[in-house]
C-alpha cells in the first residue's frame, strides 16, 4: 500500500460573508459564516434543478451523494432583522464535482488508475481504492492513503492569571493537531512559540511556559501557537494579575494604609507614591520632622522614622485606584519591597439600552442593556462581573430578568410601557434612560362612526333621496393606515369615492342613490396587512306604476267587444310594495299578483268592462303611488230578422 502525504491551505474570502464548500465520503458540506443567527433561507440547485427555499437555524447545509451531480450551488438568504419586510442580502457559493476529483486514467480500461484530487482539505484525507461495487472497496487489492497535514487547533493558554508577586506563574498552551486521517497521526508532535507583545521568546518552544511574577507584568499581553507541518493561528491574548497586598473601597470612603518597610532612610527623607496606568505621583514626601498634611492624604505614622507606614487617603474616587508603595527615591517607586493595592469599586456606566424598538406582533424582541465597569484598577477588575436589573413604567421591577439581554414576545399593549435598566458589580449605575417599543400590526378592526341604526339585515335603512353621513373611518394600525372609501355599484363592483365626496378620513354627508351605491366602504391598510368595514345600503324608494295592455304601454285602450284583453300592473319599489288593480266603479281587486307585477286577463271583453281602471302601489314606509288607464269597449249589434 501507498501512502501520499500532501497538505493544503484554502481561503475563501468575500465582502461580507464567507461560504465554505467541504467534500466529505461522498457528500458536500457548505459552511457559512457572519449571517445573522435571526432566521436564514437556502436554495439548493443541483445541476439546473432547484429546491423549494428552505428555512435553517443554523450555519451549515449537507448534500447527500454529490458525485451524482455535476455542480451543486447554494444561495443563503440573510434577513437584516425579525421583520422581513425591512429586506435581506443573498449569497451564494457554487461546487463543481468535477474540479474536486478528475480520472485522467487512459485508456479507460487500463489497470494503472490514475486519479486526481484538486484542492485538498483534511476531508479528503483517507483511503482510496477501486472496485466493481461498493462492497469491495476495503477489500481490494491496491489503494492510497493520502495523508493532509492541517493546521492545529487555535490554541488556548491555561493557567491561574492571579499569582501573588514573587510566586511562579504557569501557562499551558493547548491545541490539538488537526492532520488525517487519524490513525497515521495518532501521537503529533507538536511544538509551541510563545510570545509577549507580539515579540517571539526565541528559547519557549515547550507547552508549558512558566516565569517569575512581577509587579510591572501586569502590563504584558501573553499568547503562544502551536506549530506541526503547518502553523496553528495565535491564541487570544492573556493578561497576568499580579497579586499585592490589596485594600478595597467604594467611592467617598476614606481608607487607612499600611505596610511594614524594610528600613526607614538615616537620611530622613522618605517618599510615599501612587502608581496607576503607568504613572507615578508623589503624595507624601517625610523630610525628617517635617511631616505633610493634606485634605487628601495625611500621614499618621509616628515616630516619623518607623518602619510601620500609616497614612489616609480620603473621600476616594476610582483616580485614587492602583499601587502605593514607599521609597527613598522616585526612580524606584516600582521596585520598593513593599505596597498596597487600593482597588475602588465604582458605579457602572449609566447604560444604554440598545435593540430593535419596531417588531411585528409575530415575532419576539430582544434589548440589550450596555453597561461596563468603572471599577479600578483595571488589571484587578479586568473581567468584571455586572448583574443586570429591568424595570417597567419606572417602579416594576421584573424580578426573574437578572440578565443582559431582555427577551419577550410582543403584544399590541406594549406600546404603552416604558422600559429602563440598572447595571450593578458592588455599586449600581444610574438607571438608564426609558425607551418605549413600537409594535408593528396591521388593522385588525376597521371602525365607522357614528352608528346608525340598522333593520334585520344589518342594513342602514334610508329612503331614496335623503341624506347620510358624514361617517369618520378609523383603524388601530401601526405604522398609521392609509384610509380608502369606496363605492359598490349595481354591477356588483368597488369603484374609488370621488375626490369631492371625502375629506381626509371622512366620508361627507351623501345623498342615497340605488344606482349610483348599494354600499359603502372603507379599507385600511399598511405594511402589515389590510382590512375593511362595509355599510350595506338598504334603500327605501316606490316608482309610479307602469301600465302594458296588451303588451303595449299606453294609458287608453280602445277594443271591440270579444276581443282578448290582458292587463299588466308593474310597481319597482323596496321593500317590494302591495299592488292593488281596481275599477271606478267597483272596489274590487282585480287579477293575481306575482311580486313587483299584478295581472289580469279578460278572454272576451263585454261593452259593461268599459271603464276606468286604476294601478296602486302601497308602501307602508313610502305611502301609496297609483297610475289611471282608461278602457273603452266598443259593443257588437245584432241585425232584426
Amino acid at each position: 500500500m501507498h501512502t501520499v502525504r500532501l497538505h493544503c491551505d484554502i481561503h475563501q474570502t468575500g465582502q461580507k460573508v464567507y461560504i465554505s464548500a467541504e467534500f466529505s465520503n461522498g457528500r458536500l458540506i457548505f459552511k457559512w459564516t457572519n449571517v445573522s443567527t435571526i432566521r436564514n433561507e437556502i436554495i439548493i440547485t443541483k445541476d439546473s434543478q432547484s429546491s423549494l427555499w428552505m428555512s435553517v437555524y443554523d450555519d451549515q447545509y449537507t448534500v447527500e451523494d454529490v458525485m451524482q451531480y455535476k455542480s451543486v450551488t447554494i444561495r443563503v438568504r440573510e434577513y437584516k432583522s425579525a421583520n422581513p419586510a425591512k429586506g435581506h442580502n443573498d449569497y451564494k457559493k457554487t461546487y463543481n464535482a468535477t474540479d474536486r476529483h478528475v480520472y485522467h486514467t487512459r485508456p479507460l480500461n487500463s489497470t494503472n488508475i490514475l486519479i486526481e484530487v484538486k484542492n485538498i482539505t483534511v476531508e479528503d484525507a483517507g483511503y482510496y481504492v477501486g472496485g466493481q461495487i461498493k462492497a469491495e472497496a476495503l477489500s481490494g487489492e491496491g489503494g492510497v492513503v493520502l495523508i493532509v497535514s492541517g493546521k492545529p487547533m487555535k490554541p488556548i493558554i491555561k493557567g491561574k492569571l492571579n499569582v501573588k508577586a514573587g510566586d511562579n506563574a504557569f501557562l499551558n498552551c493547548e491545541s490539538k493537531s488537526t492532520s488525517a486521517p487519524y490513525y497515521y497521526k495518532k501521537f503529533p508532535q507538536l511544538s509551541y512559540s510563545w510570545f509577549v507583545n507580539n515579540t517571539k521568546l526565541e528559547r519557549e518552544n515547550r507547552e508549558t511556559y512558566s516565569f517569575n511574577v512581577t509587579k510591572d507584568i501586569k502590563y504584558n499581553r501573553y499568547s503562544c501557537q502551536a506549530k506541526e507541518t503547518l502553523e496553528s493561528e495565535k491564541s487570544e491574548d492573556i493578561w497576568m494579575n499580579p497579586l499585592f497586598n490589596t485594600i478595597k473601597s467604594e467611592e467617598g470612603e476614606s481608607r487607612n494604609i499600611s505596610w511594614t518597610a524594610t528600613y526607614f532612610p538615616r537620611t530622613g527623607l522618605y517618599f510615599i507614591f501612587h502608581v496607576y496606568n503607568d504613572s507615578v505621583s508623589e503624595i507624601i514626601k517625610i523630610d525628617n520632622a517635617i511631616l505633610p498634611s493634606t485634605e487628601k492624604y495625611v500621614f499618621h505614622t509616628r515616630p516619623y522614622n518607623s518602619t510601620n507606614i500609616l497614612f489616609e487617603v480620603r473621600n476616594i474616587t476610582v483616580e485614587d485606584a492602583g499601587y502605593y508603595v514607599g521609597n527613598p527615591t522616585k526612580e524606584n517607586a516600582w521596585s520598593g519591597e513593599s505596597g498596597v493595592v487600593l482597588t475602588v469599586s465604582g458605579k457602572p456606566v449609566q447604560p444604554i439600552i440598545r435593540g430593535d424598538r419596531n417588531v411585528s406582533l409575530r415575532y419576539p424582541t430582544y434589548l440589550k442593556c450596555e453597561s461596563r465597569s468603572t471599577s479600578a484598577p483595571e488589571y484587578y477588575m479586568k473581567f468584571p462581573s455586572l448583574s443586570y436589573s429591568w424595570f417597567v413604567n419606572g417602579t416594576t421591577k421584573l424580578e426573574h430578568e437578572i440578565s443582559e439581554i431582555y427577551r419577550f414576545n410582543v403584544s399590541k399593549d406594549v406600546k404603552y410601557n416604558r422600559y429602563s435598566c440598572q447595571a450593578k458589580e458592588t455599586l449600581q449605575s444610574v438607571r438608564s434612560k426609558e425607551i418605549r417599543i413600537y409594535p408593528l400590526y396591521g388593522p385588525e378592526i376597521v371602525k365607522i362612526t357614528p352608528l346608525r341604526p340598522t333593520d334585520d339585515g344589518g342594513r342602514l335603512k334610508i329612503k331614496e333621496g335623503d341624506t347620510f353621513g358624514p361617517y369618520n373611518c378609523s383603524a388601530d394600525c401601526n405604522p398609521p393606515c392609509t384610509l380608502q372609501w369606496k363605492y359598490k355599484n349595481t354591477s356588483g363592483h368597488f369603484v374609488d369615492a370621488p375626490r369631492s365626496d371625502f375629506s381626509s378620513t371622512t366620508l361627507l354627508e351623501q345623498k342615497a342613490n340605488r344606482s349610483k351605491m348599494t354600499q359603502i366602504q372603507c379599507i385600511a391598510k399598511n405594511s402589515e396587512g389590510r382590512n375593511e368595514q362595509n355599510i350595506v345600503l338598504n334603500i327605501l324608494y316606490i316608482l309610479k306604476p307602469k301600465i302594458l295592455l296588451n303588451g303595449s304601454s299606453d294609458n287608453r285602450l280602445n277594443i271591440t267587444e270579444g276581443e282578448y284583453l290582458h292587463i299588466s300592473c308593474y310597481v319597482d319599489g323596496n321593500p317590494i310594495p302591495t299592488i292593488n288593480l281596481t275599477r271606478s266603479l267597483h272596489d274590487k281587486i282585480l287579477g293575481a299578483k306575482n311580486k313587483h307585477w299584478r295581472n289580469h286577463t279578460i278572454l272576451n271583453t263585454n261593452c259593461s268592462d268599459t271603464d276606468t281602471y286604476t294601478c296602486t302601489g302601497k308602501s307602508s314606509q313610502l305611502g301609496n303611488v297609483s297610475t289611471e288607464f282608461t278602457l273603452n269597449v266598443h259593443c257588437k249589434f245584432s241585425k232584426s230578422l
